[in-house]
């Protein structure tokens, strides 16, 4: 199977450079948890898989936090709150999975919710705020 759950739109563009790479490895890592052979040989690989998407994750919500202190967001607070709660969730939901099939289950949920839901619902905020400093109008 080698079809991509998650494709890279340019309306998930947040700011052209280092947010948008890290988002694109997000997409990439989430592709290669859904889409990897489901046999039981590989259930350590999948896990391991799992866990560097959630180390990801984690990494990039510090980076993404730096960035928009230092661009001065004004929803920065809310935001950290939002990356906490999403951090919490994640791993709630993946340390409660009992079996492969339910963690890849899960997985597959919870990732449409962080990668794709949460760039275009939160993050574009930071994308309209960064247009709005630079004088611009947002786009759509």
């Amino acid at each position: 199977m080698n079809k991509r759950v998650f494709e890279w739109r340019p309306e998930y563009e947040i700011d052209g450079d280092i947010i948008d790479w890290e988002h694109k490895k997000l997409f990439d890592l989430a592709n290669g948890i859904i889409t990897i052979d489901r046999t039981r040989e590989r259930e350590a690989e999948i896990k391991a898989i799992i866990k560097e998407f959630f180390d990801y994750v984690r990494y990039h919500f510090d980076h993404e936090e730096a960035f928009m202190a230092a661009k001065g967001y004004p929803a920065l607070e809310d935001h950290q709150e939002k990356h906490a709660l999403i951090i919490a969730e994640m791993n709630q939901y993946l340390t409660s999975a009992t079996h492969l099939t339910q963690l890849l289950s899960r997985f597959r949920q919870l990732a449409h919710k962080w990668v794709v839901s949460h760039i275009m619902d939160e993050d574009r905020k930071i994308r309209i705020f960064l247009e709005e400093a630079k004088g611009s109008a947002p786009t759509s």
